[in-house]
């Protein structure tokens, strides 16, 4: 794992410059080596696309000031887990793992992003935690599981900016933001999506895929959905979401809880709670 170590002190490193904090990103391009992914319909690998396309959106938000960190830039494979752990250990405010789709049958087309959920991508099981894995949050402290679910609110914010930069920028069929177990995601702590950017096994599309300047569009696609959602992020608007969510989680506090208490008590004391209705005994039921 002496790779691993290195791309995230490298990270680590290119997180600040001159001492001013840049956001990190974490781009995962997916598959490599012996991990091919799925076979397109003109006999090319999907590994080989999404490097390509990973390798240009790193140029890209390098160009906008951003960090980038690659768990790849050749054709070599690493561990599912090990790939989220880099963005765990950088503490990136996003990892993005890009794919190809596929399917045995042709037809289907499209641009489709996942979010971690009980869902599953059947044409990539081998990237997929069993459905015997328990969800992260039930393993978890209750604190933990409630930043966990706001790591969840965030990686849906920045799925539906990528799906929805794609699908106009392509004028791709949109198949919309979906769950599924993926592995990259179920390990990871940062608010994280896969981007399935087309169909490789489909005729047009796949043909598309394999020309450099489609591929090129589609880095700055991606590029201009990761920037929307950072940019909401450094804004707050995503914590003031988040916020909210977790308050309409919270248990009632001890304070809380004495209040609400002591407002019962009140309310039985002065007779407007439970009490019997005109012409009614207490005890009785209004009909």
């Amino acid at each position: 794992m002496r790779s691993l170590r290195i791309i995230v002190l490298a990270g680590m490193l290119l997180a600040t410059t001159g001492g001013v904090a840049r956001p990190v990103v974490v781009i995962d391009p997916g598959h490599g080596g012996a991990a091919t992914g799925c076979e397109g319909f003109y006999g090319v690998y999907e590994k080989v696309v999404t490097l390509k396309v990973a390798l240009l959106v790193q140029k890209y938000l390098k160009q906008a000031g951003i960090s980038v960190v690659m768990t790849r830039r050749g054709d070599w494979d690493l561990p599912l887990y090990a790939r989220a752990d880099v963005a765990n250990t950088v503490h990136a405010d996003c990892f993005v793992s890009i794919h190809c789709n596929a399917s045995l049958d042709l037809a289907p087309h499209g641009i489709e992003t996942y979010t971690y959920g009980p869902g599953t991508n059947r044409y990539e099981p081998d990237q997929m935690v069993g459905p015997d894995v328990p969800p992260v949050a039930t393993i978890l402290g209750t604190q933990q599981a409630l930043q966990r679910y706001g790591t969840a609110l965030e990686s849906h914010v920045l799925a539906l900016s990528i799906q929805q930069s794609l699908v106009r920028g392509l004028k791709a069929k949109d198949r919309g933001v979906r769950q599924a177990r993926y592995a990259v995601l179920h390990y990871n702590r940062r608010p994280a999506v896969v981007a399935e950017i087309g169909f490789l096994t489909n005729e047009d599309e796949g043909k598309r895929l394999l020309d450099p300047k489609y591929q090129d569009h589609v880095a700055r696609l991606l590029v201009r959905g990761i920037k929307v959602f950072l940019k909401r992020r450094a804004q707050g608007a995503l914590d003031f979401l988040v916020r909210r969510r977790l308050r309409a989680m919270q248990p009632l506090s001890r304070g809380r809880v004495r209040s609400a208490g002591a407002r019962k008590r009140r309310s039985q004391a002065s007779g407007h709670e439970n009490a019997p209705g005109p012409g009614l005994k207490a005890g009785t039921r209004q009909p």
